[in-house]
Order: structure tokens, then sequence, then C-alpha cells
């Protein structure tokens, strides 16, 4: 094997912000949709390995099974986004996963689809609680997601992504705002997030390029309330 691995795709628009990481303990999926896109590896390439693209925005996913998680800790805190911001990270078989929080009951914070009318392309596929290509002011770990992603690919706001994650996140302002940049233009988004409890969620992110190349995601992102007041911030992203 060589020791120089030549670059990955992913990294030209700096996905490498969650490379380097610490161990950390791993929460179990006991459940995933069987509807979104089957990865050949690791489906969440964009974690630290390639993504698998899909040839147009329209074609059907296919299942897809569990894959190895990668931790982003409570204190996120690499050293760069998509080009350098940090986030705490770290590869953990499913086997492996501990420590995690005892669920609570999801029928108070499953949500209904806030997907009405017709679906964006990049949501072509997406089945979950919670299908969006919007932001968000919900004060829930879903709001949390939806206004990240959001300000991320939409408004390629770093600032506006900030503000819904912690404090102790230990991300780069200037970093994150790099990656936005970084992201092609007239790329667009879609996010499904499936509630496992009120601090935990299972994401399936849709990243949908304008010559029709898409790629999927999955994680699981964890949040804490915010002090004060009542919302929800994202405190680190689990990979699958």
């Amino acid at each position: 094997m060589s020791d120089n691995p030549s670059p990955r795709p992913e990294d030209a628009h700096g996905w490498q912000w969650l490379d380097t990481v610490d161990p950390v303990a791993a929460q179990p999926i006991n459940h995933l949709s069987e509807s979104v896109d089957r990865r050949e590896s690791d489906p969440w390439q964009w974690l630290g390995e390639n993504p698998h693209p899909q040839p147009t925005a329209t074609s059907a996913p296919r299942a897809w099974h569990r894959g190895r998680a990668r931790v982003i800790a409570a204190a996120l805190g690499t050293t760069a986004v998509i080009g350098a911001v940090a986030v705490t990270l770290t590869d953990v078989p499913d086997s492996e996963s501990s420590g995690a929080s005892a669920p609570t009951t999801l029928a108070a914070i499953t949500q209904p689809s806030t997907t009405t009318g017709p679906r964006a392309p990049a949501c072509t596929g997406l089945d979950a609680p919670v299908v969006t290509d919007t932001d968000s002011a919900d004060t829930d770990l879903p709001g949390a997601i939806a206004a990240f992603q959001y300000a991320y690919y939409a408004r390629r706001d770093a600032g506006a992504a900030l503000a819904v994650v912690t404090e102790d996140a230990g991300l780069d302002p200037a970093a994150l705002a790099d990656a936005v940049a970084a992201i092609p233009a007239g790329t667009t988004h879609c996010v499904g997030i499936t509630p496992i409890t009120a601090t935990a969620a299972q994401v399936h992110l849709v990243e949908l390029h304008l010559d029709g190349r898409r790629l999927d995601y999955l994680q699981l992102v964890n949040g804490r309330p915010a002090e004060p007041g009542p919302r929800t911030l994202i405190t680190n992203i689990q990979r699958r």
C-alpha cells in the first residue's frame, strides 16, 4: 500500500475538516431507512472517504446497509472545515459503540415531514419524518440541523451556520467561510432527519451539483439545549 494516497475528491471543497479527531463513544442506531442510497463501502465518505456519486439527480437510490460509525464528539474540535474547520471525530466500528444515553419517547419528538407539494430534485428518495431544503427557526434538534445545512448550502453564510452550533465546538469562522466558498456554484441540498431522542437524530443529507451529480451522506447528529434559551444546538456529528 502506498504511503502517500492520492487526494480525495471531497477534499477539493474542504470536507477534510472532519478527518483528524480524538476517540469518543459512539451512539448506536437501531434502524435506518432502506430507501436511501446504498454505499459500496462507507456511506459517509465526506467524513474521510469519497462519497458515492449518483449519475443523475433523478436516479433512484439503492438500499444501503449500516456502515462504520465515525463519531464527532460533543466538543467538535478538529483543525479545518471544508478546508480547515474543526470537529472532534473518530472511526468506531458499530460493534464498539458504547456509552449511548437512554432513548426518550420518539412520539414526542418525531414531527411530520416538512416537505409539501412537489419535492425539490435534491429531496428525491429521502424518506424521514422531516425532509427539507429550507431554513428553520424551530428550537429542537431537527430545526438546528435544517438551519445549519440551509446556512451552509443555500445562504453560504458561515456565521449563520455557527449560530446553531455550541460555542465550545471549536469551529474556525474563517475556515468555515472558506469551506462554504468552495462548494461548487449551483449546488443544492436536501436533508432527511429522523429523531432518535430529543438530543440525537439520524440524518440523510443530499448534495446535488448543477451538472446532476448527486452525493448522499449519512450521519448521526447530537445536540444539547442552549444556555440560556430553549433552542437546541449541535454538539457533534457521527458518521455512518
